[in-house]
């Protein structure tokens, strides 16, 4: 069974970042690894970046056969219309005192409003790619640029993707991965969000046929809007997270801790 992996890089300018800062350079060093696998992949990214993606696309699938790069400027990218809303509760007195200040580090998701905004950007990517379907794919999936960042393992470059376990996206569910399973206490956004140790739901992969994904943007949405309406906000993950909860049923879960890393379960997974 068939599918396509989205992903996405824009330049942030995190090498400005008081913490988590990475240059455009350590991500190109990240993406190599997943850039290898042997797959059907859709690249969103920014128009200084296409030769990029083309030339190491290009040593797995040389002819650009089942590669499709789309590239746009950052503030075209899906969610960049609510970056002053998300800064607006980001700078409230309560979020500031409630949320930024009670983690013991820096961290982008209670900092700066662009790194939600592309974090969200994810499911809408993906949206797109299952619209146009370029490769004409029952499945379709999200798997982060960066994945396994400088630890890609070995064994799996230039691998073909997926190769097992196909079959399981088949249920119309929306498959994910998780490092914790969720806690029906994480339902209550405004203390989920504050605490150090929030990773349940991972963000590097999620997947499934093309209604679920569909159905999963939408729950996503919804549920940035009413983190929002209620004074606070988090990164996808707690997103993930809260979709999970308030709707049970849409999804299956996966078990992501036997993988070598946790965050990018999605690869070693479906991979021989």
């Amino acid at each position: 069974m068939s599918m396509t992996i989205t992903t996405a890089l824009f330049d942030l300018n995190r090498t400005d970042w008081r913490n988590y800062n990475r240059s455009i350079d350590d991500y190109k060093r990240y993406s190599q690894g997943m850039l290898s696998l042997d797959c059907k992949m859709i690249v969103y990214t920014s128009p200084d970046l296409r030769s990029y993606f083309e030339e190491k696309r290009r040593e797995i699938d040389s002819d650009l056969t089942n590669t499709k790069i789309v590239t746009m400027d950052l503030d075209q990218i899906p969610y960049y219309d609510m970056l002053g809303e998300i800064q607006n509760v980001m700078s409230s007195d309560w979020f500031i005192s409630n949320i930024k200040n009670r983690h013991d580090v820096f961290r982008p998701e209670a900092n700066y409003a662009i790194y939600n905004a592309i974090q969200f950007a994810k499911s809408k990517f993906l949206v797109r790619s299952i619209e146009e379907n370029p490769f004409s794919t029952d499945l379709h999936c999200w798997l982060d640029v960066s994945a396994y960042h400088d630890g890609f393992p070995p064994q799996f470059l230039r691998k073909k993707y997926p190769a097992r376990n196909t079959d399981e996206l088949l249920n119309g569910k929306i498959h994910h991965f998780y490092k914790e399973f969720p806690k029906d206490s994480d339902a209550d956004k405004v203390a989920y969000y504050g605490m150090p140790n929030d990773v349940r739901m991972v963000g590097g992969w999620f997947g499934g046929t093309h209604d679920a994904m569909r159905l999963y943007s939408e729950l996503i949405e919804k549920v940035v809007k009413d983190s929002l309406a209620e004074g606070v906000i988090s990164d996808d993950q707690n997103i993930y997270t809260i979709c999970y909860l308030e709707n049970k049923d849409k999804f299956h879960l996966h078990d992501g801790r036997n993988a070598h890393n946790p965050c990018f379960a999605g690869v070693d997974h479906f991979i021989e």
